[in-house]
C-alpha cells in the first residue's frame, strides 16, 4: 500500500466518536469474524491479492496495532 492510501490509525482514532469506540469494543469479536469472512471471500474470488488480504486483516485484528487494536 502506498503511504497516501494507508490508513492513518492515529487520525482515525482521534476523529472517532466515543460512542462508536464503545460499540466497537463491545462487538469486537463478532465484527472481526464478519470482516474476516468478507476479506477472505474477496481473496477467494481474486478481487484482492495475498498482500492486500494480510494488510487488511492486520488493520482489523484487535490483537495487533491496527485500527481495532488501538481503539
Amino acid at each position: 500500500m502506498d503511504k497516501e492510501q494507508a490508513l492513518d490509525v492515529a487520525q482515525i482514532i482521534q476523529t472517532t466518536p466515543p460512542l462508536t469506540r464503545v460499540i466497537v469494543r463491545a462487538f469486537r469479536r463478532p465484527l472481526n469474524r464478519l470482516i474476516n469472512r468478507i476479506i477472505m471471500r474477496a481473496y477467494e474470488r481474486n478481487q484482492i491479492n495475498s498482500h492486500q488480504m494480510h494488510v487488511l486483516l492486520a488493520q482489523f485484528d484487535p490483537t495487533q496495532q491496527g485500527v481495532f487494536g488501538r481503539m
